[in-house]
């Protein structure tokens, strides 16, 4: 009957979640994967700083089905997820834990937008399978220890540079805890990254532009190293006084983000100094207190999603006591419905969605299908939703295809080459790498404002502009 419950829940919840949200990284891995399942070659035809794997998996899907739709990838994310939760319930053997894991998930998903952020996504299994293997290693059969451990490693070494160390220190944990599989395990540690790479992607170009370029663009943001660890935690704090001295405070959703996971956070601290202080599988110990914090790669909103899973599904396995356990996931399940129920939980949806829908309705008004485009917009789900294609492969963020050297010149060169028919441009605000973030946009916009070819429109939404190609010709016309 458990498992009959348990079942339901999960088609519930991905009624819910498949059809949900708008974000950036979504469009990005699901525009990707389109344009690789049309034959074009990932980091050599067409750049993104993000890595390959998920891009190169939902690119089979689509080739697959036959068209590059919104929902397939989102659906069968959740399946591998709750195929993963699943997994912990058979060898955790505690279906009500893995049920509030569920529940946690559908939460987390729709208030931080993370169904639609399909690498963050892809993460929270990572994470979970991670927490299974160490926990539950002894218990899982030997070939499945591998194609999990396999998928994991391949999860690891290509899906983003940060997370290198982990995969190593996932490696060496299990070669001192397997001594007999050692080679097996250096084997399926290495081989498979090595071997998707030369089948699938131009080593040298996902060298250059996936490793050596997302270094140089970490580097380059405000909210990475050092400062974005002490702002979350400051406003983590903030949070807590604000909570009991400002009323305005509980219609925001980020300030009840903060506590959700200040609570998740506090809670696995307590626990591991508790299961330190028992002295028992120190090994054990170590590997499941530095995993997780080598998750923790940037202390920001959905980037977060991997490590408060795998803080979640510690918390529920090791908490000592049947009555504590129900008292602090009560605590954090409130938390994350409080969340849920704020009144701009909807927050990617009314302000993405929206923004999108006018976007789509430029694009379908003043082009026609196999007209190329170009949107420089925090959400370029427009490309998908209008079936109209990038004139240029540096379609993404304006500003970190700008501290590329050349990438500029490129996107003029493509502009005028392919007879972009539409582009619009979301002039950048602040500060990016040190100066104006609109300094970096300003050689594009000088050549499209003195290109005769293309009339020019301010939008009114989110200091937009737009520029329509008026002419058949280049530049010079």
């Amino acid at each position: 009957m458990t498992w009959i419950f348990l079942l339901i829940a999960q088609l519930i919840i991905a009624v819910i979640l498949v059809p949900y949200g708008y974000a950036s990284d979504s469009a990005t891995h699901m525009l990707s994967s389109c344009l690789v399942s049309k034959g074009l070659r990932l980091y050599a035809d067409f750049l993104t700083n993000h890595g390959p794997l998920m891009i190169t998996v939902n690119s089979w899907i689509y080739k697959l089905i036959g068209n590059c739709n919104m929902l397939t990838p989102r659906f069968l994310l959740f399946i591998m997820v709750s195929a993963v939760i699943w997994l912990i319930a058979i060898y955790g053997k505690s279906m009500k834990s893995s049920f509030f894991l569920i529940l946690m998930y559908a939460l987390l998903s729709i208030s931080y937008g993370t169904t639609a952020f399909l690498s963050e996504n892809w993460m929270i299994s990572v994470a979970l399978t991670l927490f299974s293997l160490i926990n539950f290693y002894k218990y899982i059969p030997r070939k499945l220890f591998f194609i999990l451990f396999a998928f994991v490693e391949l999860s690891l070494f290509l899906e983003s540079p940060v997370y290198i160390p982990c995969g190593i220190i996932v490696l060496t944990y299990f070669c001192i805890k397997r001594q007999h599989d050692k080679k097996l395990l250096l084997l399926m540690g290495f081989l498979p990254s090595i071997l998707f790479l030369l089948l699938f992607v131009p080593l040298k170009d996902y060298w250059n532009v996936v490793y050596a370029f997302n270094w140089h663009y970490y580097a380059a943001i405000s909210r990475w190293g050092p400062y974005s660890y002490w702002n979350y935690f400051r406003i983590s704090i903030d949070a807590v006084f604000q909570i009991f001295t400002t009323p305005k405070f509980w219609t925001n959703t980020g300030r009840f983000m903060a506590l959700l996971e200040l609570a998740i956070i506090a809670t696995w601290i307590v626990i591991k100094i508790w299961k330190f202080s028992s002295g028992k599988k120190k090994l054990d110990y170590y590997a499941s207190l530095i995993i997780p914090l080598l998750l923790f790669m940037r202390p920001d909103s959905y980037h977060m999603i991997p490590f408060l899973f795998f803080l979640l599904a510690e918390i529920i396995y090791f908490l000592p006591k049947k009555s504590c356990s129900t008292i602090i996931l009560a605590i954090i399940f409130l938390l994350g419905v409080r969340v849920f129920i704020s009144p701009d939980r909807y927050y990617f949806f009314k302000l993405y969605g929206n923004t999108i829908k006018y976007y789509d309705s430029i694009v379908t008004s003043n082009t026609k299908l196999g007209d190329k485009i170009l949107l420089f917009t925090s959400q370029p789900d427009s490309f998908l939703l209008t079936d109209r294609m990038p004139g240029s492969y540096y379609w993404s963020d304006i500003t970190w295809a700008s501290i590329i050297p050349g990438a500029l010149m490129h996107i003029e060169s493509n502009i005028t080459k392919n007879n972009v028919k539409l582009i619009i441009i979301e002039v950048p605000q602040g500060t990016f790498a040190g100066q104006s973030a609109q300094k970096h946009v300003s050689p594009l916009l000088h050549f499209l404002d003195t290109n005769h070819s293309y009339s020019k429109t301010m939008l009114p939404i989110n200091n937009a502009l737009l520029y329509i190609r008026t002419s058949a010709y280049g530049r010079d016309n």
